[in-house]
């Protein structure tokens, strides 16, 4: 006779505990039990659902790899999935900043990590250009050391073009990250 298991829902440690020991049907349950209110914070972010739920699907596969190598540390899973998932789509916009010099700002120079339809190049574009308009919205303290930061520039670079103490600089980003998605 099968014997059903039974899931301890309401502890997101146990049940992230039982997958690191094998068992997928946790991290299912982890991922149904938050999926909806990520999905919403994502979307807030991205400004699209489609690039939310590729941000989704990449967050989850990036909480799946860190569970298993043990990397999880944290007690707040809901808080843990949010912060890949944002620091995840914040690498993105980075990236596709950082064109070579010579090259143009056209969505065909995006490079996509799977063969892209028409359909996926203006989802990408739309979501660049809504991403720049919601940053061009920060107050001017924060867009000052936000714009640099997506532009690649390291905080210690910042810090001099400003002429500010590091932990400012830092405490200004992040800060000015929280505005960013409070805006969306």
């Amino acid at each position: 006779m099968l014997r059903k298991t039974t899931y301890p829902i309401n502890n997101d440690h146990l049940l992230v505990e039982l997958f690191k020991n094998g068992d997928d049907n946790a991290f299912e349950i982890l991922f149904k039990k938050y999926k909806r209110g990520l999905i919403v914070k994502f979307i807030k972010i991205c400004k699209n659902r489609s690039l939310a739920e590729d941000l989704l699907q990449e967050t989850c596969l990036k909480a799946i790899i860190a569970i298993k190598d043990g990397k999880y540390q944290n007690k707040n899973f809901p808080g843990w999935l949010y912060v890949i998932g944002f620091n995840y789509w914040m690498t993105q916009i980075k990236k596709d900043r950082r064109l070579p010099l010579g090259t143009t700002n056209d969505i065909q120079d995006y490079q996509l990590p799977y063969s892209a339809s028409p359909e996926d190049l203006f989802v990408k574009e739309e979501g660049v250009m809504l991403f720049n308009k919601t940053v061009e919205l920060l107050p001017k303290k924060e867009y000052a050391v936000l714009r640099p930061w997506l532009d690649g520039y390291h905080y210690k670079e910042i810090q001099e073009m400003l002429n500010i103490p590091i932990g400012t600089c830092r405490s200004r980003i992040n800060r000015a990250k929280k505005t960013f998605i409070n805006i969306g």
